[in-house]
């Protein structure tokens, strides 16, 4: 009875729910690139640009340990520095793949997360040399004494006195020399393979679940303008003023009755019958609690 159809809306509702789970994990990818693309293209200016370079960065992704989303999130710290080829070739020497490339090995040789090893350059190119080179020292990629021995200076306080194109140039020299194919050596391994598995997959998914993803978000767009009319927030508002006066008039139906049995001969004929079913303790508390609930509703 009650029992199996309980059982049976249970698991009506479970296979739901493992539907709609399996459906955000295939469109999860596309929503995640679309994001990326609206976030890239605000910075780049552009967004046919923004797409060519997640491409870019989807097949480093698949070449590479990292994720796409440590890439792009990487990426978003360059363009926030304003880094492009021309001015990573003024700062460091190098061209922008080269500085990205740099950033990549240097990260997966000495187990720093991407983000932050792009930080930390981005901020040594922008000129906040003393902390960026405590942090680079303190992660094993380049000291001050290293770069004085190839003639960086600094003075008595730790200050670069250097030029800081010179600096730079010099600080990537002894990092790519220390770590240069860190990323490729890391892909060799176990995770790194898992890793590179992932994004294969994933970039696969992508590209299978594109159709889907696009009409399932032309679905979502007509919903929330439906949802967000005033046909149907005047229709939410109607539906709540009647259920408030569906409870309204119970409540007040209770009540009524409540005082009914509080006083009269009703009361005393409900106790007696009570009193040849229950014993005295319990008629009390029966009579106490609608007594109780007459008293909290008329509150």
């Amino acid at each position: 009875g009650l029992a199996t159809a309980g059982l049976a809306i249970g698991g009506i509702t479970a296979i739901g729910g493992a539907i709609a789970g399996v459906a955000t994990s295939m469109i999860s990818g596309n929503a995640s690139m679309e994001t990326y693309q609206t976030q890239l293209g605000t910075l780049m200016g552009s967004a046919d640009a923004a797409a060519e370079r997640i491409a870019q960065l989807t097949k480093i992704g698949a070449e590479t340990p990292f994720e796409l989303t440590e890439l792009v999130s990487a990426e978003k710290v360059m363009m926030g520095f304003g880094l492009t080829n021309e001015k990573t070739m003024k700062l460091a020497g190098m061209s922008l793949d080269q500085y990205r490339t740099s950033m990549g090995d240097m990260a997966a040789g000495s187990g720093t997360d991407l983000t932050e090893m792009t930080t930390l350059w981005a901020k040594f190119g922008a000129g906040a040399t003393g902390e960026s080179i405590s942090r680079l020292q303190e992660l094993g990629i380049v000291t001050r004494e290293q770069l004085q021995e190839v003639g960086i200076q600094f003075s008595k306080s730790g200050e670069l006195t250097s030029p800081l194109p010179e600096a730079l140039a010099a600080a990537m020299k002894i990092g790519n020399a220390k770590f240069g194919g860190g990323m490729k050596a890391l892909s060799a391994t176990f995770e790194g393979q898992m890793s590179t598995l992932s994004d294969n997959f994933n970039q696969a998914k992508t590209v299978m679940m594109a159709p889907l993803f696009d009409v399932l978000k032309s679905g979502l767009t007509g919903l929330n303008e439906f949802l967000s009319s005033g046909t149907f927030q005047e229709g939410v508002k109607a539906f709540a003023e009647g259920f408030a006066a569906a409870v309204k008039t119970t409540i007040n139906g209770v009540t009524a009755l409540a005082d009914i049995f509080q006083g009269g001969d009703a009361f005393d004929v409900a106790s007696e019958s009570l009193g040849t079913i229950f014993p005295p303790s319990v008629v009390d508390a029966i009579v106490n609690g609608v007594a109780l609930i007459g008293d909290a509703w008329r509150t």
